[in-house]
């Protein structure tokens, strides 16, 4: 059961970290299209 514990919180942060990457990728994306245009 412990086990299984820190598993879920384990992909519940790895969740959150992919997440935020993601969002901060979309966010220079944005940037990076604005100033090309």
């Amino acid at each position: 059961m412990i086990v299984l514990g820190l598993g879920s919180c384990f992909l519940a942060i790895a969740v959150l970290v992919a997440v935020t990457l993601l969002d901060q990728i979309e966010a220079t994306r944005g940037q990076v299209a604005l100033r090309v245009l």
